[in-house]
Formats: C-alpha cells, structure tokens, sequence
C-alpha cells in the first residue's frame, strides 16, 4: 500500500529546505520574496519553518520565480537532474535543445533575483515583456515605441508598471498608495505586462515608433491609392457602357435606314427626305455646324453618315455627333416622312 502520508510529509520537508537554498543563492530575505510573488510574508515563513503546506498556485508563483521545475521543490528530482534533462535531447532536437536550455539558464538569471535589482529602467521592463532587442542600447524612437505602448495602458496598468519597474516600489508599497492588498497589485502588474506582450505594442519597441508609424501613413496611402483606384475603374466601366451604346445607337440608325428603304420599295413609295435640318430640333451648336457644311435637309444628314463622312464635320464635336445621330433615329421613328405614289394613293 502506498503511504500518502509518509510521501506528503516529505515533499514538505523538501520544500522547507529547498526554498531556503534557493533563497540563500538568490540572496534574498522572506520580505523581498513575498513582495515579488505578491503573498503575505507569513505566508513564506510558515513554510520554510514548517508550519504549513502551500497550496499549489502557491508553489507554482514559487518555482515561476525561482525558474525551478515544481519536482524540484516538492523533492522529486535534483536540480541538476533538470539541467541533464535539457542536456541530454536526443541529436535530431538539437536546436530545440539548445534554445531550450539558453532560455532555462536566463530564467534562472534574471527572475531568481527581481528584475529591479538586475537592470536598470527602462530594459528590466523589456526583458520582463520578453521583448528579444538585438541592441544593447534601445534607440531614441525605440524609448518613444515603450512610452507610447505604456500610455495604451489604462491609468492604474500603466501606473503599476512605472511604479515597479520604474520607480523601484514593491507591491506591498503600491498597495499601500492604492490602498489595496499587494496581491491585487501583482494581478494589475501581470495584466499589464499581458497587454505590453501583444504584438503591434512589441512592434512600437522592437522597430521604433518613427518606423511603425511612417509604415502606417504607407498603409493608409495604399488605402487611399486603393480607393483612387477602384473610383477609375467604375468611371472607365461607365464611359465604356456608354461607347457601346453609342455605338448600339449608330448601328440601329444604319439599320433603320436600309429597313425604312426596303419598306418603301415593297409599298412603292418615294420618300421625301427634304425635312429641313431645322425640324430636327438640334442645339445651336450642332445646327450651326451642320449648316457651316452645307448641310440643309435631313436627307443630306443621313446620306453623310452612310458613307462615314458626317463624323469629320468641322466643329461637329462627339456630344453633337451623338445628337444629330439621336434626333434623325427619333424623327426616321416617328413622322411620316414619304408620300405614297403607289397603288394606294397619297397618305
């Protein structure tokens, strides 16, 4: 039978001893401990005296900060058991492995110790927004990304942020000025570096906020270029919609003309194509055009364009064009403009 008891009290006693090794190498006090974690200091004196057992959200905050697998603390394993664990990857995971154990190592560099006390303001702030710079020295327009994605921040994130990593106050400080208990601190913190991690803030860092807002104008001006375009697209579908219903328009007259004359010729009539240009109802424009060619009768008009000659009238401009064309189709539709000389008399 396995003995429950026997292995709980163990791992206890592992954690007592384990948690104050660990806070010997780091060397830090229960105090300073308890404000990084954001727990009472009861709380971590009681375990390394024995007193009680942590929770479990307890031990995870403590082996997150120490950078120590949860075996290590409760007994389980060896430190050094872990590190051979990342050592010994099979040689096909080689990067990985090696990746993994460079990220380890840093881990137990920087957040066995608070970050205050490792760098200065504002990179403890980035190493913790795991923000990878390539330079050492953060750019001027880099300085200005950081300030610009902490004011996206609501006031109490952004103040709990300049506060710790900053200023240097502990959470139980912070609490204090909040009036709130520095567990609710570090939940504000933690949110706050949650939002400082999403992308298009790392960006205002990483490539600087001259940069990403000069690629914003050029976003916005593909936009606008987009829009510019799609406009004269519309415009060209709409003017050639309209040149095939002209050209419709110019068809349908030739083809009223030949069926008008085969019709005469079947009743035997003559027409009487002398309607004066006047009876067309055109612009003065288009009037004075046709009658500067010498153009008097309708007959003449539509004689011009069956050979292809009425287009090149000088100062006859397109718009005219198309209205004599309009103007002869609509009079050719609707008057009478043959007499009868056949069989049936005059109409």
């Amino acid at each position: 039978m396995i003995d429950y008891e026997g292995k709980r009290k163990a791992a206890a006693e592992a954690l007592q001893h384990r948690l104050a090794d660990l806070m010997d190498d780091a060397g830090i006090n229960s105090k300073v401990l308890a404000n990084a974690i954001g727990v009472t200091y009861s709380s971590i004196n009681n375990i390394k005296s024995g007193k009680t057992e942590p929770g479990f959200t307890l031990l995870v905050l403590l082996a997150d900060y120490f950078a120590v697998p949860l075996d290590y603390l409760t007994g389980r394993c060896s430190l050094q058991t872990a590190e051979d664990v990342l050592k010994n990857y099979p040689e096909r995971f080689q990067v990985l492995r090696r990746a993994a154990y460079e990220e380890y190592l840093g881990l137990r560099k920087y957040i066995r110790i608070p970050l205050g006390y490792e760098s200065p303001w504002p990179y403890n702030l980035v190493e913790s927004v795991r923000m990878h710079y390539a330079e050492e020295v953060l750019r001027e327009d880099q300085l200005r990304g950081l300030d610009k994605a902490i004011d996206s921040l609501s006031e109490r994130e952004r103040d709990s942020i300049l506060c710790y990593y900053r200023d240097g106050f502990t959470l139980q400080q912070i609490g204090d000025r909040w009036g709130v208990t520095p567990q609710r601190v570090r939940q504000v913190l933690e949110k706050a570096v949650r939002k400082l991690r999403h992308p298009a803030r790392q960006k205002l860092v990483l490539e600087g906020y001259d940069i990403v807002e000069e690629k914003a104008k050029i976003e916005k001006r593909k936009a606008e270029l987009k829009a510019e375009e799609d406009s004269l697209n519309q415009l060209a579908d709409a003017l050639m919609a309209k040149r095939l219903r002209l050209c419709g328009l110019h068809h349908d007259l030739e083809a009223l003309i030949k069926w008008d004359s085969e019709l005469r010729d079947v009743r035997g009539e003559t027409p009487t194509m002398d309607v004066p240009i006047e009876n067309l109802d055109l612009t003065v424009r288009a009037y004075h055009a046709l009658h500067r060619a010498g153009f008097r009768t309708l007959g003449q008009v539509i004689d011009a364009e069956a050979a292809g000659n009425l287009k090149g009238i000088r100062l006859l401009g397109p718009k005219s064009y198309d209205e004599v064309l309009g103007r002869c189709k609509w009079f050719l539709e609707n008057t009478p403009i043959y007499e009868n000389k056949g069989r049936g008399g005059e109409r």
